[in-house]
């Protein structure tokens, strides 16, 4: 060994150690990449090299960033990087930083089916809020094992690797170290930091690389997959307040988007009750009333034959905390954090329960998960809403909860009804239900009343429906029942089942349904819709007088359609006729709603609606954030 150890020339040992620990994070981060593509087959689009290649880039950024202080002791190194306690300090470091990398990268593999994107920094937020994550950690483990044993079987490389590599550089801590010539060392430390700085920027670009440059290098499905979570963490930790927007004058904007209206309906107010119930996770994909050979929704397609629905509506977010103020104020997620967990959560909103209370309305939100999930509790008073009740103020038995997220839905049906016959009319409630969620536990009573042939998603969406027609049944018994206005719709769409549902077009449909059942309503409305137009439609109906301000549009005016989200860092806009996908500088995508897999892209083709859409997404945003920002949502 020793002969070995002199025929070795230690001038170089440390910068090639160093190349040899960046190539093994490189490595693992590909893997990682490759494991996320497996378990998300909808955003590999059949390019595999150039994705590899761009996520190369967004790996060495995340990975100098994380590893600065581990670069920064291998700029100039001396005699004492060459003992056993500064490499065991360095392995350590590098080790333990490298892994809590890997690991958000393998959680988001599992995670992404449910929001349709990278993690950013406002999931901490998300996570800490309420008592979800920690009843349903377990589960998730159980469940996706694979990912947990992925990440292990990584980290097991990651550890024997970064071993040899120190016990190699270690065997000179004893011997004569020879280190290049001054000029050269200064040279060598130079050139790390000036390699090490275009890693921070991820090329040689005038801008640093961001989130939406992945549209031009890949096709829109694949950015999450060119993508990685350290990386989306890092890029959005600064990203907690918005800037002046300066798409164009307010004035202008106004002109191109209506976010403040003003109504006159010809006849009186009608006090109907009003109940909007959000079906967790309900998707478009698992409806039988538009998928005939399913079993998922018997009672809803029921429903749906004499409801006014709309089958081309979409969610403006794919998460909960995001999708709830979309429907309850009109207010779409359009940044990177949710409106809950925002510095402007306390900006004054529109709401069903704030502009019904000046007619009398008892108002309250039903969710049976538990007391302060996703600040549920908080946002309802924000709101409006008089009263909030959750899992604590369940007065059934402790055998109705779920174990994971709350009460059964059809228990909480019942106790919301129980609820609202205390009340005098006209009231305004929501329901939220927990059911159809990922682990898709079911009562005991329903797990053999179940279709035996479907998937446990399905199974989850089954035992909802079932719990929506017992609802009605009890309530169609209530003295309030004819005179009230019932609006179904979903928080977001579930886990992706079909290559549609699972880009960035289909990962948004859900359904949409408003039943009276004193008036005849039984249409089908082709046109877009999405959750923001649930509030300015209600009130329509209703026949209210006075001030709204939405971020959507009345559904029975005659206007056309549209609806608008947001995810990685991109905007996308869904008409009638097209999707416009763009950064809030240009337009990355231009598509044809016909071509629903989204895989023509037509930027760039003079088609008159790219810029129109353009400009009409820049009105909305310029209004968007203005009104965050100064707290003008709603006029004054």
């Amino acid at each position: 060994m020793n002969y070995f150890c002199c025929m070795q020339d230690t001038r170089w040992l440390h910068p090639i150690s160093f190349v040899k620990r960046l190539f093994l994070i490189l490595f693992l981060y590909q893997i990682s990449r490759l494991v996320f593509g497996l378990t998300n087959p909808g955003t590999y689009t059949g390019e595999l090299i150039p994705v590899f290649l761009a996520g190369l880039r967004y790996d060495l950024t995340a990975i100098c960033i994380i590893n600065l202080p581990f670069i920064a002791v291998h700029l100039y190194p001396g005699k004492y990087s060459y003992t056993s306690w500064f490499q065991g300090s360095v392995s350590a470091y590098f080790i333990l930083i490298n892994s809590i990398a890997l690991l958000f990268n393998f959680v988001d593999a599992g995670w992404y089916p449910y929001i349709q994107k990278r993690s950013t920094f406002d999931v901490f937020s998300l996570v800490t809020t309420g008592n979800d994550v920690r009843n349903n950690i377990g589960q998730y483990l159980l469940d996706f094992w694979y990912l947990l044993l992925a990440w292990i079987l990584c980290i097991i490389v990651l550890v024997y690797a970064e071993k040899s590599i120190r016990k190699h550089i270690s065997m000179f801590s004893k011997e004569a170290i020879r280190f290049p010539s001054l000029p050269l060392r200064i040279s060598t430390a130079l050139l790390l930091l000036v390699l090490t700085t275009i890693g921070f920027r991820g090329g040689l670009q005038l801008k640093p690389l961001s989130i939406q440059a992945a549209a031009k290098m890949v096709p829109s499905s694949s950015i999450p997959l060119v993508l990685n979570t350290p990386y989306c963490l890092l890029k959005s930790m600064d990203d907690q307040l918005l800037e002046e927007p300066t798409f164009m004058p307010l004035g202008e904007a106004e002109k191109h988007f209506r976010l403040h209206r003003s109504h006159h309906p010809p006849v009186n107010f009608q006090a109907k009750n009003v109940i909007l119930v959000i079906m967790e996770s309900f998707s478009w994909e698992y409806i039988s009333f538009y998928h005939p050979g399913k079993k998922t929704t018997p009672f809803l397609d029921s429903l749906m034959s004499v409801s006014a629905c709309w089958p081309n509506c979409f969610a403006n977010a794919k998460r909960s905390i995001e999708g709830i103020p979309a429907i309850v104020a009109s207010f779409p997620a359009l940044m990177d954090q949710s409106f809950i967990n925002s510095a402007y959560n306390i900006s004054k909103i529109n709401s069903l329960a704030r502009l019904l209370q000046p007619f009398g309305y008892t108002s309250g939100f039903f969710h049976g998960g538990n007391n302060g999930t996703m600040g549920f509790d908080n946002f309802s008073k924000l709101a409006g809403y008089q009263k909030y009740f959750g899992r604590n103020e369940y007065d059934g038995p402790p055998s109705d909860y779920d174990g994971h997220w709350g009460i059964f839905d059809h228990a909480y049906f019942s106790f919301m009804i129980r609820t609202l016959n205390t009340w005098t009319p006209p009231f305004h409630s929501i329901f939220f239900s927990v059911s159809s969620h990922h682990p898709y536990t079911l009562p005991a009573g329903f797990q053999q009343a179940a279709p035996a042939e479907l998937s446990p998603v399905e199974k989850g969406t089954w035992y909802a429906d079932a719990s929506l027609r017992l609802f009605f049944q009890e309530a169609a018994k209530q003295v309030w029942y004819k005179n009230t206005l019932f609006i179904i719709t979903a928080d977001h769409s579930g886990p992706a089942g079909t290559p549609y549902s699972s880009n960035r077009l289909g990962a948004y449909h859900i359904p949409l349904i408003f039943y009276m059942p004193d008036t005849s309503m039984g249409a089908v409305h082709a046109e877009t819709a999405q959750q923001t137009d649930i509030l300015p439609s209600a009130l329509h109906l209703l026949h209210y007088r006075g001030s709204v301000s939405a971020f959507g549009r009345n559904l029975f005016e005659g206007e056309k359609g549209w609806s608008l989200n947001y995810a990685n860092n991109t905007w996308e806009i869904i008409t009638d006729s097209y999707v416009l996908q763009h950064d809030g500088h240009e337009a990355g995508h231009f598509f044809n709603r016909k071509d629903s897999l989204l895989r023509h892209n037509l930027k760039g083709m003079n088609i008159p609606e790219e810029d129109t859409l353009t400009v009409f997404l820049k009105a909305i945003l310029q209004q968007y954030q203005h009104g965050l920002i100064h707290n003008q949502l709603v006029k004054q």
